[in-house]
């Protein structure tokens, strides 16, 4: 059974595209269902019996980053890891997988690959008991994503450019580290989903501790030529590694994950980061 999880409240979101994905689907696979995620709260997630999820069925998010992460979490809610596949069909505004996995836009060719149910194991983790699949960072890539005035790629490049002059780091206290750091911006990883174009990540899924890499803040020319050198080299960013990492971040301090903001708000600025499961997504890689 392959059930279809579409966000229509998502701004990237065509009735026309839909239907045209089901013409394609109901040609290469006998059962399937199209179904809305849901959002109850800040954590989209899906509005389906999971007691009919049946073994190596697909769960298959047509979307971006976020329908993804409704379907893991959905998964992960019901502890269907190992029993289901997680598909995707590239139709979001945000799509770190694309990449990483070797999908394809077209939807001839995406459903082809759903089709296929060639996985890789792909791990996730929680930020204060919050799916992360792609990425969570901290810094100045939370203040661009908080301030941005734009949706487009080009935008955040004029959004980075904009706000980069006025910026003035952020001190977080760290689990691991002797004393608070000052950062400039730092970036948890456990998958090789984020940043996957850096060469050194290649094979950062595997590994079973979760990796923080940071850069100090420095002054108004340095960071911005360490971070081009950070595509090849890694000596360009700090690391430390560990199964949890807890964070007590300043007022103003926010976290990304997956391209959102997640606030604390409140007297307690805590944050519990750490490695969690894997999950067996489709993917278009040579296994």
């Amino acid at each position: 059974m392959l059930y279809i999880a579409v966000n229509r409240f998502s701004g990237n979101y065509s009735r026309k595209k839909i239907r045209e994905l089901e013409k394609l689907v109901k040609v290469v696979f006998t059962e399937y269902d199209f179904i809305e995620t849901v959002k109850p709260d800040l954590c989209a997630t899906l509005g389906f019996d999971p007691a009919a999820v049946k073994e190596n069925d697909i769960i298959c998010a047509a979307g971006g980053d976020g329908t993804i992460n409704a379907c893991l979490q959905f998964i992960h809610d019901h502890s269907l890891q190992e029993k289901v596949m997680l598909g995707i069909i590239p139709l979001g505004t945000g799509n770190n997988m694309v990449g990483s996995l070797s999908l394809k836009k077209e939807l001839g060719k995406a459903v082809n690959i759903i089709k296929s149910g060639r996985t890789e194991k792909i791990s996730y983790g929680t930020v204060n008991g919050r799916k992360v699949f792609f990425n969570c960072s901290i810094g100045f890539s939370s203040h661009v994503l908080k301030n941005r005035k734009t949706n487009s790629l080009t935008g955040y490049y004029y959004d980075v450019l904009r706000l980069y002059p006025l910026y003035k780091g952020c001190k977080v206290s760290i689990s691991g580290a002797e004393g608070p750091l000052d950062l400039f911006a730092g970036f948890f990883m456990n998958t090789k989903v984020y940043m996957s174009k850096f060469r050194f990540l290649t094979n950062n899924n595997r590994e079973k501790e979760l990796n923080f890499f940071y850069m100090n803040k420095g002054n108004v020319l340095s960071v911005p030529a360490k971070a081009a050198l950070a595509f090849i080299n890694p000596d360009s960013y700090k690391k430390m590694t560990g199964k949890t990492f807890t964070l007590t971040l300043p007022s103003g301090c926010d976290i990304e994950t997956d391209g959102d903001i997640y606030s604390i708000t409140g007297s307690d600025r805590t944050a519990v980061i750490g490695n969690h499961l894997t999950v067996n997504v489709i993917t278009n890689n040579k296994i």
